[in-house]
């Protein structure tokens, strides 16, 4: 989604601005008071974000360039980018950037591994010196750092090549990191390869420093990049890693849960105050609200009618009247607290035991009947995280079960055998409860053949024995008063339970 009033353009969640009528300190001028050793800078009670921005960019400048990654992060990836031939019994010049991330031990490319990781060796080291360092030292951009592209229609690609979110740059070196822990695990280097995942971790991490939407998508890509990566190393071969290593691999996932999503919220919150101010002030308000309810009637429909009507089923579809002029900017400001309010509710709440999200009680208060029109701004972006809240409860769920997995795993690694039960497991392995987070009900397990099978019962909360379900429906988390209010029908699309550990993967 694209907005352009006045000066300020938000583009992804990422919000830049351009000049202010007031008078402002250059970054050079702000950088001698800066302490960097407080961290990154956020947001204060009352502040404007062109105040925000001036700190935020002195921060950036007063880091030293060793504990940056930024702007060398790009340049490192460009390394890989470069063509070269590798020789290794036919030419494989066509094959880079790819072949690293598709290098396995079952598929064509393992013959030749050896000879490309050596070709890559270089190229591998310097992104990991990059990689390591504390912080992604990313300035936020502004519409006068590109006056000529921002004169005409705005490239989709403009955010993509700076450096406040670093999208591609943040995916290649996770993707590049990622195939070369494959490949030292299987080379025989398992030490190694656990390395690359915490620095992996790191990059997560790093990621969210500057909290906007954009770096929110990034991060739990690149956090659902490692997870997977990591439990299908140990699902091919249960063998290759240590019990030592397997308790490790729990450690990176279990820091992972507790990631402060909360201040990603609230920044979001900061971001899209600032720009409402700028959209129902750039030109007189009388002429301005009707084109305003044109584009947030427009975004509406994206979130009502389109790919996100999937992940909102207890926002309300505003019926949008074109004679009903938009709140006041306070009262819109207003309304949004109280959502964001709702919203961190349901951040903290336990799935198991939600009657209600309170995202629902909050839109049905502020967000039905007339005021649906009133506040259509308040309902674009709620619509937006909630579909978030979505995802990072599904990616939780889905480590919180990696997690009693390896623990599976683990017992395998310490007695020999796979566990006769959940039960077996030694209680140290098992950091987190074996419970299916969104039933509350205990994990299911079993062995299959001699092989473990271990699974939840998914959104409909009844056990099918195991039998797998629509991924894309089981995953999907229904409050319980959501649950009963839905017909046979639409609870049949969601029948069937989350197999977590499939006796007929993996190659042992």
């Amino acid at each position: 989604m694209k907005r352009r009033y006045g000066a300020l353009v938000i583009m992804g969640g990422v919000l830049l601005c351009g000049c202010d009528s007031r008078p402002v300190a250059s970054v050079q001028d702000l950088t001698p008071g800066v302490d960097v050793s407080e961290g990154p800078p956020r947001p204060r009670e009352g502040e404007r974000f062109e105040s925000f921005r001036e700190r935020w960019n002195a921060w950036v400048e007063a880091l030293p360039a060793e504990d940056r990654m930024q702007p060398e992060l790009g340049d490192a990836i460009e390394r890989f980018r470069q063509d070269r031939e590798i020789e290794s019994g036919e030419l494989l010049s066509d094959w880079p950037p790819f072949v690293l991330s598709d290098a396995r031990p079952w598929n064509g490319h393992w013959e030749h591994i050896d000879h490309v990781h050596k070709a890559y060796e270089e190229d591998i080291q310097n992104l990991i010196e990059v990689v390591q360092r504390p912080y992604l030292g990313a300035p936020i951009p502004t519409t006068n750092d590109d006056k000529d592209r921002f004169d005409a229609e705005i490239p989709g690609d403009w955010v993509t090549a700076h450096s406040l979110d670093s999208v591609s740059p943040l995916r290649q070196a996770s993707i590049y990191l990622r195939a070369d822990a494959v490949y030292l695990a299987f080379a025989g280097e398992q030490g190694q390869a656990i390395e690359r995942f915490k620095l992996l971790d790191h990059l997560c991490q790093r990621t969210l420093e500057l909290p906007g939407m954009t770096q929110l998508l990034v991060e739990l890509a690149l956090r659902m990049f490692l997870t997977e990566a990591m439990f299908a190393l140990v699902e091919y071969n249960p063998d290759v890693f240590s019990d030592d290593q397997l308790s490790a691999m729990q450690s990176i996932l279990h820091k992972q849960l507790s990631t402060d999503y909360r201040r990603v919220f609230e920044f979001m919150q900061f971001v899209t105050r600032e720009d409402w101010r700028l959209q129902f002030h750039s030109v007189d308000f009388a002429r301005t609200n009707p084109d305003l309810r044109a584009f947030y009637h427009e975004a509406a429909k994206t979130y009502t009618e389109g790919y996100f009507s999937e992940f909102l089923p207890v926002i309300m579809k505003p019926e949008l009247d074109d004679d009903i002029p938009l709140a006041l900017l306070d009262h819109q400001i207003g309304v949004q607290s109280r959502m964001l309010d709702a919203m961190l509710i349901d951040l903290a709440a336990d799935p198991a035991t939600e009657r209600m999200p309170r995202i629902h009680f909050a839109t049905h208060k502020h967000l039905s009947g007339r005021d649906a029109s009133r506040f259509v701004p308040v309902f674009v972006d709620t619509g937006l995280w909630r579909s978030q809240l979505g995802f990072i409860h599904r990616l939780d769920y889905q480590i919180t079960n990696h997690i009693v997995a390896l623990a599976i795993h683990r017992h395998r690694a310490r007695h020999g055998q796979w566990p006769e039960s959940l039960g077996d497991i030694d209680p140290d392995t098992l950091p987190v409860p074996a419970t299916d987070l969104y039933s509350g009900e205990p994990l299911r397990y079993s062995l299959a053949g001699g092989k473990p099978r271990l699974w939840a019962l998914g959104a409909d909360r009844d056990d099918d024995g195991g039998r797998r379900g629509p991924e894309a429906a089981v995953f999907k988390w229904f409050a319980l008063d959501e649950w009963e209010a839905m017909s046979e029908e639409e609870r049949d699309e969601h029948d069937g339970d989350i197999l977590l550990m499939d006796p007929r993967k993996g190659q042992p």
